[in-house]
């Protein structure tokens, strides 16, 4: 509806955005949740704050970069990635708890 120069601008500017944002998500979420479990001893809330913590600013980022680069119909541009970074972000979390609890049930056993 706006042309394949602006569908390839957006294209490129959300595919480099994402890339770039992924891993600095990952280290943050990581680092997020491994500082709240040890401050509060709420694994399951500290996987959730996290969670909240990550998206947030990357969501808002996200959409002022495309705003920024005048991506046309922003919202259906960065929905699909806020679903995706957000389904992958509970995900990462999740597999965190779990390697938490296999860690627990090891040092039980060598107890």
């Amino acid at each position: 509806m706006h042309g394949p120069l602006a569908a390839a601008k957006a294209a490129l500017v959300q595919g480099s955005y994402s890339f770039v944002i992924t891993l600095g998500m990952t280290l943050m979420l990581e680092a997020s949740y491994r500082a709240l479990s040890k401050l509060t001893g709420w694994y399951h809330i500290s996987a959730a704050v996290s969670v909240v913590i990550c998206c947030a600013p990357v969501f808002i980022g996200s959409w002022m970069i495309n705003v920024a680069a005048g991506t046309p119909e922003v919202f259906r541009t960065v929905v699909l990635g806020y679903i995706i970074g957000t389904v992958y972000s509970s995900t990462y979390v999740t597999g965190l708890l779990k390697h938490r609890r296999k860690i627990a049930r090891a040092a039980k056993t060598n107890n």
